[in-house]
């Protein structure tokens, strides 16, 4: 699985990120160095579709390859 960030202008990092120890993706905060977990998703499209579902409240746009989704 691939993370699902959105970054903001201040630098903060809010997203669904995979950890080698955990066996499902979490969502996590990234401000600086300093990252901290908040709860797990249940699966990868629980947190895919979580975070395409934040973009959209935050009214996120996609600056990966040219906006295409890349599952």
């Amino acid at each position: 699985m691939r993370d699902y960030v959105l970054i903001f202008k201040n630098g903060v990092e809010v997203g669904a990120m995979n950890f080698p120890d955990r066996k499902k993706p979490m969502l996590c905060i990234k401000n600086g160095v300093r990252i901290c977990g908040y709860g797990s998703f249940k699966s990868e499209a629980h947190a895919r579709d979580f975070m395409h579902l934040l973009a959209q409240l935050v009214q996120a746009k996609d600056e990966t390859n040219g906006g295409a989704d890349n599952g």
